[in-house]
């Protein structure tokens, strides 16, 4: 009878994580198609059917699938439901994270995995959007489930759930096949087989990859060039960057730590999950199989685009989203261990049970409240965050740019037009001839710019790039800057410049 009430408030406990994870991650979803620079091309593509394979289909065909109800749908309409079904897979994260740890930490404690993943503001800002990340998280974090699965029960029908898994994590994104470069030498290394069943294994592994990425992407076999020229594409965007290539030792490896992880986390939460994840690099041997597993793909996720020079703003943070399950998940095994350490320490030392309840109350007592001030503070910016989607600074340029006497355009992700010129490529003078009296500049275009000023041996095109934004600057009369902060592809700050 305890067993079936426990299971029963565990289960609730879960169905309550999905919900407030769901809430936050679908308010505000409906922001005007444009605000995101990629959402176009991705409406586009679902609308016609078509496809460039600068990433894999599984998103756009998941989409298509939720369109088939016979009625047709503005461009609009479609980002909407896009944007709900990635609401629906970020909310799923919590969910496959709680399974994931419940093994490791126990039942009640990997809850609290679910719960922060809920609010963390970078996890909730992308799952507002038409794009592939969040599908990649869930898929691989599903994957890195079943390995550490295996891992612990040796119950081989695990091995299959995370090669399938895996195969969906590569449908969703190229970015997938990291869960395997992570996962295959964990297996190689494993001395509890033989090497003739790591062969046997591993080639049903690969197997049920190949079958995972082609289920969403069979379309592939009928254009193949269409799809070695979109994969060509994206694997010459990652080793040679983005409008400003940043290389990893510009900022000596802490780029995205500091741009991406610390910001994406609030702050205070990811100062502490930064900490725990070096703490348990340096523990390592503490740990069991899947979660050292889960500690290098965590590594690996930082690094590999910190080592890349493609570090697009805006929304760079996107990048390494695959990275923020496993931090949150040290760092609440952490918190486990602070936990009971006081505890142990105690009884251990020969201290009277009453002399050392007291300390032991005030410990437990600080690492609550400082987990409720961390945690309370992630939930705040991710309110702020969600609140200012739909109060764009792109709204409040619009609303004055309908004054009288005032004629605007603007370079992309000003929310005028979305496929002009950049500043840098734009002929002011014949806009003005044509009668434009404003031009609008985005910080989205410009920051990479400000933000590499300061490194040297940057190409001429660079230098001539941050040229005209300077002095488009220092023209400027009107600015409209975010009430909170700019964030993902979310409210830049927007410069106007006149043209007279």
């Amino acid at each position: 009878m305890k067993s079936i009430r426990q299971k029963f408030f565990l289960g609730l406990a879960v169905v309550a994580i999905f919900a407030l994870s769901l809430a936050l991650n679908w308010t505000n979803n409906n922001f005007p198609l444009g605000y995101h620079f990629d959402e176009p091309k991705k409406v586009t593509f679902i609308i016609t059917g078509e496809q460039d394979f600068h990433h894999p289909i599984l998103m756009l065909e998941l989409v298509r699938w939720a369109t088939q109800s016979g009625t047709s749908r503005t461009s609009q309409e479609v980002v909407e439901l896009g944007r709900t079904i990635m609401a629906i897979a970020g909310a799923l994260i919590p969910v496959v994270m709680i399974l994931v740890a419940m093994p490791y930490l126990g039942r009640w404690t990997a809850m609290l995995v679910g719960a922060t993943l809920a609010v963390t503001p970078t996890m909730v800002l992308h799952s507002h959007y038409l794009k592939e990340d969040i599908l990649l998280v869930l898929l691989s974090w599903s994957a890195l489930g079943g390995f550490s699965q295996y891992f612990r029960t040796r119950n081989e029908a695990w091995l299959l759930v995370a090669g399938l898994c895996w195969g969906f994590a590569m449908g969703s994104h190229y970015k997938g096949l990291l869960v395997g470069v992570v996962a295959i030498p964990f297996l190689l290394f494993d001395r509890a087989l033989t090497w003739r069943m790591r062969e046997v294994g591993l080639l049903l592994i690969c197997g049920l990859a190949v079958l995972g990425f082609l289920l969403p992407n069979a379309v592939i076999l009928d254009k193949w060039d269409v799809f070695v020229s979109g994969f060509n594409h994206e694997r010459n965007h990652a080793l040679t960057g983005h409008f400003v290539p940043i290389y990893w030792s510009d900022f000596y490896l802490t780029y995205h730590l500091r741009y991406s992880l610390l910001p994406g986390l609030a702050y205070g939460l990811g100062v502490a999950a930064v900490g725990s994840w070096l703490w348990w690099t340096v523990r390592v041997r503490s740990l069991q199989s899947g979660e050292r597993l889960w500690l290098a793909f965590v590594w690996v996720s930082y690094l590999v685009p910190e080592v890349s020079p493609l570090k697009p703003n805006p929304d760079e943070a996107r990048y390494i989203l695959p990275a923020i399950p496993g931090l949150i998940y040290f760092l609440v095994k952490s918190l486990q261990s602070l936990w009971v350490m006081n505890g142990l320490g105690s009884s251990s030392s020969g201290v009277d049970s009453g002399s050392a309840r007291r300390p032991q109350w005030l410990w437990r007592a600080t690492l609550v409240t400082s987990c409720v001030v961390l945690v309370g503070y992630a939930v705040h910016d991710t309110l702020q965050l969600n609140h200012f989607l739909v109060r764009d600074t792109r709204a409040e340029l619009e609303r004055w740019a309908a004054g009288e006497g005032i004629k605007l355009i603007g370079e992309p992700m000003t929310g005028t037009e979305i496929y002009r010129p950049f500043a840098y490529d734009e002929n002011l003078e014949q806009l003005q001839e044509q009668g434009y009296t404003h031009y609008a500049i985005s910080s989205f275009a410009y920051d990479p710019y400000l933000v590499t000023a300061h490194l040297q041996g940057q190409s001429p095109t660079v230098e001539a790039r941050r040229a005209v934004y300077m002095a488009l600057l220092r023209r400027s009369t009107i600015k409209f800057e975010p009430q909170y902060r700019s964030v993902g592809f979310s409210n830049p700050t927007l410069v106007v410049v006149p043209l007279k």
